[in-house]
């Protein structure tokens, strides 16, 4: 009887396995920002005659870590304490005030034997503390580059702008900026010297763009390896830093 509910369980959660399966949300971001060149891989670069900013959304959630360049052959000071990832109006700060410490510690035994013929144990013991803290102000030294962790852009999926009733069969629907569900913004502050750090970017990012997709459409499998995957990989197929995405699993 055992043998036979075990069945039974067995087959209702392979089923229900099959009944389920992974769903993608595609979502495309435009900018405020001049195209990059046709021969550039990421359309998203801010530039001025100081610095250039690079951004690459791709990820489930989205990411606004961005990675920032001295074109100068001086110092530059990001003033991390002013930068703020602005979405729909909510600002989020970049630099957040915290210490981490991390420690290890070891131990060492060595025998010693007594003219009594017994054993005995010598014990030596220590360890060290590492303590960090993060910047407020970070230099980035001439012609080199930093890269500023981000946030996740979104948590769940954007059912709203789909409305009830979803069935997720090739869903599309396009947006402007002035009815797009999410319009979110990079403040940066900087400065050529760390006692002036009143230069500021801010470019702006709006979604134009959300479609359904199921998992087969979304990743094939590599056929033949290159530089960036091998063969039998799965490879994302609308790779782009100007989107991201959002995976779910369709019951």
């Amino acid at each position: 009887m055992k043998k036979y509910q075990l069945s039974v369980i067995l087959i209702v959660l392979l089923f229900a396995c099959f009944s389920c399966q992974m769903s993608y949300q595609l979502i495309k971001v435009e900018s405020n920002l001049p195209k990059a060149d046709s021969l550039s891989s990421n359309p998203f670069q801010s530039e001025n005659s100081e610095i250039k900013i690079m951004y690459d959304f791709w990820g489930h959630g989205g990411s606004t870590t961005f990675k920032v360049y001295n074109k100068t052959t001086k110092i530059i000071y990001l003033n991390l304490k002013s930068c703020h990832f602005i979405i729909n109006n909510q600002s989020k700060d970049y630099y957040v005030d915290y210490t981490e410490t991390s420690s290890s510690s070891y131990s060492l035994g060595s025998y010693k034997q007594q003219q009594s013929g017994r054993s005995n144990s010598d014990i030596i013991s220590g360890g060290h503390s590492i303590t960090y803290r993060p910047k407020p102000v970070i230099e980035i030294p001439p012609n080199s580059y930093i890269e500023v962790p981000g946030f996740q852009i979104i948590s769940s999926e954007l059912k709203k702008c789909f409305g009830n009733g979803l069935d997720y069969s090739q869903q599309h629907r396009a947006f402007t900026k002035e009815n797009t569900p999410l319009l979110f913004k990079n403040y940066i502050s900087y400065g050529i010297m760390e006692s002036d750090l009143s230069k500021i970017v801010i470019d702006e990012f709006w979604v134009t763009d959300i479609s359904y997709m199921e998992s087969g459409d979304f990743i094939h499998i590599a056929a033949t390896a290159t530089c960036d995957h091998d063969a039998g990989d799965g490879v994302f197929v609308y790779y782009s830093p100007n989107r991201f995405y959002f995976h779910f699993t369709q019951k």
